[in-house]
């Protein structure tokens, strides 16, 4: 398919929902128009839209209604000679269906329903002759229902019926090349496997060159399964009388740890290599015994270097901070003093910070406060500082910055007022405080997200007043400081802690949306200093509820928006930064954007966008960000934009 052109769903001027193509130019624009689809278009009612998936030859396949109102396998190449449905003689007369499309080599494997209303395992090269229906022995000849495709190299695994009871059948593996004969189940034992419906792989995970998944065993209970793609390779690698269940697959280096119910029906955790021998359960001290629970509980898998920290039950019920290196002796609570008594640690959300793991925790008095573990007992401690919510202060919205050549991380916390604070820590108590700053108010929600902008992290902030605004830190007290300036609203830059936010770094310089002294919401600009930061006074903007810029879009050396003008209908705008350079985009149609701007798509050097014109109909458009280079892509038979995925 050509480059550079996206492709859409669109209505045209019968209404029909069909396929169209475009450059971002109006001669580039057209709709993809084919014989044969249905009396609604090629993708039904509107908002019905297609899913677009990449064949491998570069052209794109879909699923699209035909005349007979059919759902089957289309392929286009983005132009009305090369978009043809893929008639096939073998298919379901009612429809092929096409589902869960996977790539595979220059090849693409999905399920669909064949001329006697089977499921069965179809493969496509995006054409008729080179699609066909895989008819391999020992499938369901009712439904095959072929599922969870995981490639592994050169193969597929998934799961399907086979003929063992035709009514039902059983959910076995099966591997395939893409052929028929290169087709097979991976014929495990009967004795091996459950009696009732087989094997039935599931959550199938890729580890080297084998995949581990979830099978049923002979008992007819959950077991760990291993496979290589051959029946030689395949096997359980975990038998015993319960049901064992395996959960949390986390790989690390050559081992994958998991949690799965042992032979006393106790949740513990466990580690294989992918062999039977080397799969175990880790038999640690300290655990939970209890007849009445569940064992260690291990969760929140978090690796760390050749290790992983995760959250775990004690032999007292409390939840507590572990560590393994994936061997029983390695693995162990890491117990420290001031954790909670009753619950236990509780730890969770774990942060990396150089060689430390950040998270939180519960400590003595309840309070869910940060703690810094590196691993170890001794390397593990809540990060007790003045000034923290006497509730806990928890820890949100991490994000990790350099100061001095070492990391810090600058985080969201409740202080002593139990509201809203801006907060750093390099990982120690010495070096964990709020960043007590003139002006910058206890507020709840405070502060909102952190956004990068050079040296420093841009953030919504409440005032002492509780007034929202804009601030800017280096992670510093000293360097935090509300971007405050004359014009203004009294009652805040931001109606409220993330109330529709519109920020977008620029250059040197960041526009955003803020609300004036009388209570308009225009264009500001601000390079961090208040000596540079303005609002920007466009012509022509509505005076009453201001320019309301919204889905600020950069492109290039400036930045397109739509905002409401005098008449107060929403336009196109573009802006370089300042006053001058900020204006709509007027072009013909005096009703233009009257029902708003939206989907600004950046396509080269042109941005396409979706918008109302003077019928009211929902079209596309394009701009180059000028008055003269902006408009409708006014196309034989079209109506109006139906919404949908944009393809490439």
């Amino acid at each position: 398919m050509a480059t550079n052109v996206l492709l859409f769903a669109g209505l045209d001027k019968n209404g029909d929902n069909n396929l169209w193509v475009t450059d971002g130019t109006a001669a580039g624009t057209s709709e993809i128009s084919v014989a044969g689809v249905g009396s609604e278009g090629l993708f039904g009612l509107p908002p019905a839209s297609p899913y677009f998936a990449a064949s491998p030859d570069g052209r794109v396949l879909f699923s699209g209604i035909d005349a007979k109102g059919d759902f089957n396998l289309w392929v286009t190449n983005g132009t009305s000679a090369g978009t043809s449905e893929i008639s096939l003689a073998k298919q379901d007369p009612n429809g092929l269906i096409p589902q869960n499309l996977t790539v595979f080599g220059n090849k693409v494997l999905f399920e669909g329903l064949d001329k006697n209303l089977n499921s069965n395992l179809w493969v496509t090269d995006g054409t008729a002759a080179g699609t066909s229906e895989l008819s391999v022995n020992g499938q369901n000849t009712q439904n095959f229902v072929p599922q969870d495709f995981t490639v592994l190299g050169s193969k597929v695994l998934f799961n399907g019926q086979d003929n063992k009871n035709i009514s039902t059948g059983d959910y076995d593996l099966w591997v395939t090349n893409g052929t028929a004969a290169g087709t097979s189940e991976i014929s495990v034992p009967a004795s091996e496997v459950s009696p009732v419906i087989g094997l039935d792989p599931q959550d199938l995970v890729t580890f080297g060159s084998e995949v581990l998944f979830r099978g049923l065993d002979h008992s007819n209970l959950w077991g760990l399964w291993v496979t290589d793609g051959t029946v030689h390779g395949t096997s359980e690698l975990v038998s015993h009388g319960s049901s064992f269940e395996p959960d949390d697959l986390t790989v690390f280096g050559d081992k994958v740890l998991f949690n799965s119910f042992d032979a006393s029906d106790r949740v513990n955790l466990w580690v294989t290599d992918g062999t039977a021998a080397g799969t175990s359960e880790l038999s640690v001290a300290n655990v939970d015994t209890n007849d009445f629970d569940f064992g260690l509980l291990p969760q929140h898998f978090f690796v760390f270097g050749s290790e992983v920290l995760f959250s775990g039950e004690d032999a007292n019920q409390l939840t507590g901070l572990w560590v393994t290196d994936g061997t029983s002796v390695g693995t162990s609570e890491i117990s420290v003093a001031g954790a909670n008594t009753s619950f236990g640690l509780e730890p969770f959300g774990f942060a990396l910070l150089g060689s430390e793991v950040l998270f939180n925790g519960t400590d003595a008095l309840s309070q869910q406060n940060l703690w810094v573990t590196d691993g170890t007992s001794a390397g593990t401690s809540e990060l007790s500082v003045a000034h923290a919510a006497s509730v806990g202060a928890g820890f949100s919205r991490p994000v990790v910055f350099s100061s001095g050549g070492s990391s810090e991380v600058l985080y969201a916390s409740a202080d002593l007022n139990n509201l809203g604070g801006l907060w750093v820590t390099d990982g120690t108590t010495a070096g964990t405080s709020e960043l007590s700053v003139a002006g910058l108010g206890p507020a709840q929600g405070s502060p909102g997200d952190f956004i990068a902008f050079g040296s420093l992290f841009l953030f919504e902030g409440a005032d002492a007043n509780g007034h929202f605004n804009l601030w800017q830190t280096d992670g510093t007290a000293g360097g935090t400081s509300e971007i405050s300036v004359p014009g203004a609203s009294s009652l805040g830059l931001f109606d409220e802690q993330s109330s529709d936010v519109h920020i977008v770094p620029f250059g040197s310089e960041v526009l955003f949306a803020g609300n004036d002294s009388s209570g308009r919401n225009n264009l500001w600009v601000t390079d961090g200093t208040l000596a540079s930061t303005s609002e920007l006074s466009a012509t022509g903007a509505d005076a009453t509820d201001g320019l309301f810029p919204r889905s600020l879009t950069l492109f290039g050396s400036e930045v397109l928006f739509s905002g409401l003008d005098t008449a107060q209908r929403t336009g196109l705008w573009v802006t370089n930064g300042t006053s001058a350079g900020t204006s709509e985009l007027s072009v013909a149609h005096s009703q233009l954007f009257s029902q708003g701007v939206d989907n600004l798509t950046v396509l080269g050097s042109k941005v396409l966008f979706v918008a109302t014109d003077v019928n009211f109909n929902s079209t596309l458009w394009v701009t180059d960000g000028t008055g003269a280079g902006t408009s409708e892509l006014s196309v034989p038979n079209s109506e109006a934009f139906s919404g949908g995925q944009l393809a490439g």
